[in-house]
């Protein structure tokens, strides 16, 4: 007898499961975000559908396995909004001169991803009918664009059999030029002995010999600064490699720092320089390019 009623009851909790009905939607988690950018030069950034925080974001919700095409329809050059921080009169002005002269930015070159194949088709799960959609994308900024944030409406396309959705979302921006950076002392390693065998010599940022600079911008703004993986020093054909590059003095060792009331921070550079077995005697230089962006 017991047996016989739990039988009943599997085939009743089948049957309800089978009986769910399931109703369409699309809604947006997040916006096409792209890291502050200083364009007193020319900058492309991309973004992947895989970066959390930056990517767009949507989740649909349709019938179990159905098959979906993902379009991105927009892009092109943004609308100007205009952040100076300063009065309304010169925020009127500085907007006037983006609508009449256009701020150049550009986004383009939409990707796919989350459970989307790259060429933006995907299969909603066979049991809720639940699909992540994620975009990417790239931000082309022309060196001397206007300070300000920039946003651009762009509209995603869901089709599919009987489906046809969209929703706006943005991709936006903040440019500035407002920034300046002065660069104090640059590296500086101890003279060494000509060895037979290689050798690592490491400055940290707290050393005497790590560089110095100064950026100075907007109060309490928070940054980012970045160096290459590596760097060649050289004297004449020989090379002396620099990497590991660490971050000190206002920036912590990722390269984040915000600056103080006044608008400055001081940060110091170290590195490693890893010297090959007998090298030429001389001094080696070169040229390290140092990226500061806001955040």
């Amino acid at each position: 007898m017991i047996k016989k009623t739990l039988h009943i009851f599997l085939v009743l909790l089948i049957l309800l499961v089978s009986s769910i009905s399931y109703s369409q939607t699309l809604t947006k988690e997040n916006d096409l975000t792209f890291p502050g950018v200083i364009s007193d030069s020319d900058t492309t950034l991309y973004i992947s559908p895989t970066q959390s925080g930056f990517a767009a974001e949507f989740e649909l919700y349709t019938d179990p396995s159905k098959a979906i095409t993902v379009t991105v329809e927009g892009g092109g050059t943004p609308s100007c909004e205009i952040v100076t921080g300063g009065s309304g009169f010169m925020d009127w002005i500085y907007g006037w001169v983006c609508e009449a002269q256009g701020t150049g930015i550009t986004f383009s070159d939409f990707t796919f991803g989350g459970d989307l194949n790259s060429d933006g088709t995907g299969i909603a799960d066979s049991i809720y009918g639940k699909l992540n959609i994620r975009i990417g994308g790239k931000a082309d900024v022309p060196g001397g664009a206007l300070t300000g944030e920039f946003h651009e409406t762009l509209t995603l396309r869901v089709t599919g059999s009987g489906i046809d959705e969209t929703i706006s979302f943005m991709a936006k921006i903040r440019s500035a030029s407002d920034l300046t950076i002065t660069i104090a002392k640059g590296i500086e390693f101890p003279t060494t002995e000509q060895l037979s065998f290689s050798q690592n010599l490491i400055v940290t940022p707290t050393d005497p010999g790590a560089a110095a600079f100064n950026v100075v911008g907007d109060p309490y703004e928070s940054l980012t600064e970045s160096l290459p993986a590596s760097v060649n020093l050289t004297n004449g054909s020989d090379i002396i490699t620099l990497n590991s590059f660490t971050f000190g003095g206002g920036f912590n060792s990722l390269g984040n720092g915000t600056l103080d009331i006044d608008g400055n921070i001081s940060g110091y550079i170290g590195a490693t320089a890893i010297v090959p077995a007998n090298p030429a005697s001389g001094t080696y230089t070169g040229t390290i390019t140092l990226t500061v962006v806001n955040n």
